[in-house]
């Protein structure tokens, strides 16, 4: 849990840092560990769809636990979609 927060931490304090999307793999794989599937495929998709240059390793464990967990990929999107869209209609 400890892991987890200083994972979340490091993603707010510092959203353009180089391990940006280091430390939100590692959230989701703590999210993961913890039995959270929600949060952890929310976290890898967010790696897996980012449109920035993602390291190949970072981006392929992403994927290989996104499938593990059966994330619905069509759910995680339309997520994206409806928090970008919040008080824009």
């Amino acid at each position: 849990t400890e892991s987890a927060i200083n994972f979340a931490s490091n993603i707010k304090n510092f959203p353009e840092g180089k391990n940006f999307h280091n430390n939100l793999l590692h959230l989701g794989l703590s999210m993961k560990e913890l039995g959270n599937k929600n949060n952890a495929c929310t976290a890898f998709a967010k790696i897996i769809n980012s449109n920035e240059d993602v390291e190949k390793e970072i981006k392929n464990k992403a994927q290989t636990n996104f499938n593990e967990l059966k994330c619905n990929p069509t759910k995680d999107k339309e997520d994206k979609g409806n928090k970008e869209n919040n008080g824009k209609d």
